[in-house]
């Protein structure tokens, strides 16, 4: 390949890998924006937060005995009623006595934004709304657990380290990242951004932790195997790891969160 070919060659490519990006974004903010008269009417309820109201969606349970209730917390830019993970377990874990309340996230656009110098304006907004519906779920159930999807979970770390965190009694994970690369290393340390640092913070907390994850058979696990070392030296007894290959039968997770859920004993 000659150096005007090489040249043409990385200018398409760039020009593709911007495309791409700038249309991943646009899928997401419209997910993130999609009106509440497309979603259930009788689900959505309003909740408070310092910010302003926000919405969510609420289901009771369907069976015999009432567990308590587990807010979903989808990923950055997703809908309430995200296809991946969130929208099934929203309803599967009503048949196993569980309640739901699945949130709408802050907006994506305070990832720009910065509450102060040494905090993430995305991380205040999340907070608020998850203390919000934490207390929203509490009013009525004796357990509260927290299911977290994606990168939400790295912006919360440092408030539950905190106590700034509405208490609830267990954290689900779903396919855990790491947060958005941060501008300091003081931001770099309250929001870990590399996976390193966020397996040894999430081992780290005073918590029982469900750690799903969905991997493709090409798919690097070394992230996932340093978590689970690093929960067995911490002695954390109440840390568990699962792997699905990825496919869209979420069946055998909620056999798992009820299962663990039951044997931590909230049941």
């Amino acid at each position: 390949m000659n150096k005007l070919s090489y040249r043409l060659f990385t200018l398409c490519f760039v020009c593709l890998t911007s495309i791409t990006a700038l249309a991943q974004d646009e899928t997401a903010s419209t997910l993130h924006k999609m009106p509440a008269s497309a979603l259930p009417q009788d689900e959505v309820i309003w909740l408070d937060a310092t910010s302003g109201k926000f919405m969510s969606l609420q289901r009771e349970h369907l069976s015999k005995t009432r567990r308590g209730i587990a807010i979903l917390l989808p990923d950055i830019a997703m809908s309430p009623i995200n296809p991946d993970y969130i929208k099934p377990l929203r309803h599967s874990l009503n048949h196993v006595g569980w309640a739901t309340l699945s949130i709408e996230p802050p907006p994506q656009s305070l990832l720009n934004e910065a509450a102060s110098e040494e905090q993430s304006a995305y991380a205040k907004a999340l907070i608020e709304r998850v203390n919000s519906a934490i207390a929203w779920g509490k009013k009525n159930n004796r357990y509260s657990v927290l299911i977290a999807q994606g990168r939400q979970m790295a912006y919360l770390i440092e408030a539950q380290v905190q106590q700034h965190l509405q208490p609830v009694n267990a954290v689900i994970l779903l396919n855990a990242q790491p947060a958005y690369t941060q501008a300091s290393e003081e931001l770099k340390l309250r929001y870990p951004d590399d996976q390193q640092q966020l397996s040894q913070q999430l081992t780290a907390l005073a918590l029982p932790i469900l750690d799903i994850n969905q991997t493709n058979r090409s798919e690097s696990t070394a992230h996932l195997q340093l978590r689970d070392g690093l929960a067995k030296r911490q002695q954390h007894k109440s840390y568990r790891q699962i792997r699905y290959l990825a496919r869209k039968n979420y069946a055998p997770a909620t056999k798992s969160i009820y299962g663990w859920l039951t044997s931590i004993g909230l049941k």
